[in-house]
């Protein structure tokens, strides 16, 4: 989603969100700077953004105000307990935030793909081929209890081990990974498949103990 104000745009995605900062911004008054400061971090702040982009790309200058405005955007994501990546490539503007220290502490790429992988977020679609290995070693588990339960298969007990071992240990192994790795819709569908390999091995431990 994208709204647009004078200044500024601000774009939202799943985890995280876009200001970009017009050129113009630059040759306003301070206090006008300041009131789309205020804007801004509302709307952050009611957006619970932990992800923050501000793009500077159309900036060839940026004064001090400017600066503490995104200054403050920083302190913002801070209090959600998140990041902050600025954008920009202009020699001038690169200058101006190395001279006050702002590069040390904030991280400074050239365009948006970079922020977002040095953010360490993912913009690939669907829930990603690690949770599809976890989901296929669900499914697996869940054939080998299928089996379990189904004594007048002539399956052999091995395979049948198998496939409920094998497919309950990988899919706790994945779930684990992909819930420290991955955020959104996929760590809630890792989350789940872990839960349901847990259960699995909970089940069939208790049908060959009774």
């Amino acid at each position: 989603m994208t709204s647009s104000e004078s200044g500024y745009q601000l774009e939202t995605a799943d985890q995280y969100a876009v200001v970009t900062l017009s050129a113009q911004l630059s040759n306003e008054q301070w206090g006008d700077i300041h009131e789309v400061g205020n804007q801004l971090v509302k709307r952050l702040n009611e957006l619970k953004t932990k992800n923050l982009l501000v793009d500077l790309s159309a900036m060839e200058y940026i004064g001090s105000s400017t600066v503490a405005l995104v200054v403050r955007l920083w302190k913002t994501v801070q209090e959600q307990e998140g990041a902050l990546a600025v954008i920009t490539k202009h020699p001038v503007v690169v200058e101006v935030l190395q001279i006050s220290g702002l590069s040390k502490v904030w991280t400074i790429v050239d365009t948006r793909d970079e922020a977002l992988t040095e953010l360490g977020i993912s913009t690939s679609s669907g829930i990603g081929i690690v949770v599809w290995g976890q989901l296929v070693s669900v499914a697996v588990a869940i054939v080998g209890l299928t089996i379990q339960f189904n004594s007048g298969w002539s399956v052999p007990r091995e395979v049948m081990l198998g496939l409920i071992v094998g497919g309950v240990i990988l899919g706790v192994l994945l779930g684990l990974v992909n819930s420290l790795s991955e955020t959104g819709i996929r760590r809630t569908v890792s989350l789940l498949a872990l839960l349901a390999s847990v259960a699995i091995g909970i089940v069939s431990f208790a049908a060959m103990t009774t």
